[in-house]
């Protein structure tokens, strides 16, 4: 008999988000490593194979548009029909175009807001109404650092629906504590993942050097702070915007 504690997330129902890639996938596997049970969401199906391929967790699986609220609605009808609970969340799923408030399209700008802003909210409106049943829960929003300041040169729809994400997260948090329920998110600057994978070697180089840590951040120490936000040591944590930014918040370098 183990005399090991049990893990941190053991046999907890965990949703995910933008799941087969970047800090989606790390956050899967971080929280299988702690025992954890896995929903997993991802436009990506090829790659979301290949993730669940990987794991030695149970785990749902589902592909699709995580702004079309036909599919969130029966994401989660089959989360409560398999494990009648989703004990926490991760809304990780993100997109930008990279134009200014002059370049950015109709559609550009439609679409911006629809995979970031309303498809966080369809997630965090269906998470609640389980957790609400189950009178506990927590739920981390992946905003950004363009969710709390703007940035010239930056994707402007994007920044925008940050912002929104980061209003969401405080709105769920007010109506939601009362029922045991903890709703916040993280705001990440620059973190190496295929979306940053895009751009030309000098824009990382850039990028890079406007962290004042001096770097891009890894995926895994982003998630590190989910893990945190998400579990019971973060119990009296609700309604916070939490940076995770290399000090980039912290004030304009002069040198």
């Amino acid at each position: 008999m183990s005399n090991h504690p049990p893990a941190p997330f053991h046999d907890k129902v965990v949703f995910i988000s933008g799941a087969a890639s970047g800090m989606g996938k790390a956050a899967a596997l971080a929280y299988a490593q702690q025992g954890a049970k896995l929903a997993l969401l991802d436009i990506n199906e090829y790659a979301l194979i290949l993730l669940v391929e990987s794991l030695e967790c149970e785990v749902l699986s589902f592909a699709g548009d995580i702004s079309d609220e036909a599919f969130i609605v029966d994401v989660f009808a089959q989360i409560d029909a398999h494990w009648h609970r989703v004990d926490v969340a991760f809304n990780n799923a993100g997109y930008g175009v990279m134009r200014s408030v002059i370049e950015c399209t109709s559609e550009q700008w439609d679409q911006v807001q629809n995979i970031n802003l309303k498809g966080t909210w369809l997630c965090v409106r269906e998470q609640l109404k389980l957790m609400y049943q189950q009178g506990s829960g927590s739920i981390v929003n992946n905003a950004s650092v363009l969710g709390l300041t703007a940035a010239k040169g930056a994707d402007a729809a994007y920044c925008v629906a940050k912002h929104g994400v980061v209003g969401l997260t405080k709105m769920a948090a007010l109506e939601s504590a009362e029922y045991g329920v903890r709703v916040n998110c993280i705001c990440p600057a620059s973190v190496n993942t295929p979306m940053l994978a895009t751009m030309a070697d000098d824009m990382l180089e850039r990028l890079a050097q406007l962290q004042p840590i001096g770097r891009i951040a890894c995926s895994e120490e982003v998630i590190a702070a989910v893990l945190w936000l998400s579990s019971e040591q973060a119990s009296y944590m609700t309604g916070v915007a939490l940076p995770v930014d290399g000090g980039v918040l912290a004030g304009i370098n002069m040198v």
